[in-house]
């Protein structure tokens, strides 16, 4: 998902929510962040390997979503439900905290949320 993706997103969900402009560019701005310590975190695992599993940048990663999601940003939502869910970002898997962030990524209109939602659930049935 591209940041021009992001932002029109960002920008559906605030014109819907009607929530002040001073929020929509903090969640703009946390998701950015998050984006770029992911991106760091994953370089960091390519040269760390066996070494860690958790880097700081994983942790900055998951703050940054976390924040951004607590403002309303959808793709952080999801980001922070498929972390819970394959048990990224330093997160523990929890499949009831992926369930909240995924549910809630799709109830704000996350392309991905509800079909990831349902192979979640199709791989836990018995």
């Amino acid at each position: 998902m591209n940041m021009k993706t992001i932002k029109h997103g960002l920008n559906q969900l605030f014109a819907f929510e009607n929530l002040p402009a001073d929020m929509h560019s903090q969640a703009e701005d946390e998701i950015e962040q998050g984006l770029r310590f992911e991106e760091l975190a994953i370089q960091d695992h390519e040269r760390m390997q066996n070494w860690l599993d958790i880097t700081p940048n994983d942790r900055n990663a998951m703050w940054c979503y976390l924040r951004a999601a607590l403002r309303g940003n959808a793709d952080a939502s999801f980001k922070l439900g498929i972390g819970y869910l394959n048990g990224q970002f330093g997160l523990d898997k929890n499949y009831t905290e992926a369930e909240k962030w995924l549910n809630k990524a799709a109830s704000q209109g996350h392309p991905d949320a509800e079909r990831r939602l349902q192979e979640a659930f199709s791989k836990l049935a018995f």
